[in-house]
């Protein structure tokens, strides 16, 4: 069972508890064999969890190396149009890549609060 299969498992038994079914909610906490309206929730759910509302797109809490280089690139070229990022120094290089992480942080922290 995936960790995606595990979250959309507890949110379903979340609610069967919300219902005071909390026989239910332990048998889909425990992997137990579902029923067939269990498992068509469960896959719902588990869409939900990976689609992203309208205007928003998902992306990982821990940004990866390529998405801090490509914004490490896009602020070294909007600061530095006369030369590459590539004709950076290393040390060059290492601050652009601090910037970029700073800015991915101010980002994610600013993620609205869902309500």
């Amino acid at each position: 069972m995936t960790d995606l299969d595990k979250m959309a498992r507890e949110l379903l038994a979340a609610e069967y508890e919300r219902d005071g079914i909390t026989h239910v909610a332990d048998c889909i906490r425990r992997e137990a064999m579902l029923t067939r309206i269990e498992h068509r929730s469960v896959r719902a759910i588990r869409t939900a969890l990976l689609t992203a509302p309208p205007g928003y797109v998902l992306v990982p809490v821990v940004p990866t190396e390529g998405m801090t280089l490509r914004i490490a690139k896009a602020l070294q070229a909007s600061e530095q149009s006369w030369w590459t990022f590539e004709e950076c120094s290393p040390v060059e290089v290492e601050g652009w890549m601090t910037l970029a992480t700073a800015a991915i942080a101010a980002m994610t922290a600013a993620v609205p609060e869902v309500e």
